[in-house]
């Protein structure tokens, strides 16, 4: 199985050249790659047996492939992503993710304005977007929690109004982004709480939400 995900495609493209020259089976599998792709000078990704996606949208990217693709969607942990007993509902609105300008959270601060609680989880991956994420909330009911663990983002879950994944294919400085959610997890684990989710109308999203 060549499982593909961050900036390693170049790698993945080599473990399926290895398998194409041992006659091995290639099951292939995208988790937002990026990298060096060798697909763009010969097709690589033709040489595999099968291919698994989490999403109709993530399967859309490998369109030429339709007949070797299966679709299998994402699953939760509903021991740990459930409903707590006693955490009382608030009017805050939460945002959990990777700080990174395809995630669309300015789009959620905007909308939040001064009046909205909006407390949002998730590690700064990009640091000039942090800083505008910051200067943007200036003077707002708005907090950033950058450190926290899968337990206190449960309560955050269970405590909040809704959750909100804004994810764009175009972000705030001009770059495009071609699969900015392949499946968006964050959304089936909020669900799994019992909360509320509010999603952008974009890549995988529509998918998981009804509008």
């Amino acid at each position: 199985i060549v499982h593909c995900h961050g900036y390693n495609l170049f790698i993945a493209n080599m473990l399926q050249l290895f398998c194409r020259l041992y006659g091995k089976k290639i099951i292939f599998s995208e988790h937002s790659a990026g990298g060096f792709n060798l697909n763009k000078y010969m097709d690589v990704a033709g040489y595999a047996d099968a291919f698994i996606f989490q999403s109709k949208f993530a399967a859309s990217l490998y369109e030429r492939y339709a007949a070797k693709s299966h679709i299998v969607y994402l699953g939760v942990d509903t021991e740990k992503f459930r409903l707590l007993p006693g955490i009382k509902k608030t009017g805050k609105i939460v945002c959990v993710g990777r700080l990174l300008p395809h995630k669309g959270i300015d789009y959620v601060i905007r909308a939040a304005g001064k009046d909205i609680g909006l407390e949002i989880y998730g590690r700064p991956y990009d640091g000039e977007y942090y800083k505008y994420l910051q200067s943007l909330a200036g003077g707002g009911n708005i907090r950033f929690i950058t450190d926290a663990n899968d337990d206190r983002i449960v309560e955050a879950y269970n405590s909040a109004a809704a959750s909100v994944l804004a994810s764009v294919h175009v972000t705030y400085d001009g770059r495009h982004h071609r699969a900015p959610e392949l499946f968006g997890l964050v959304v089936a684990e909020a669900m799994a709480c019992g909360t509320a989710a509010i999603v952008a109308n974009t890549s995988s999203l529509p998918e998981l939400v009804e509008n």
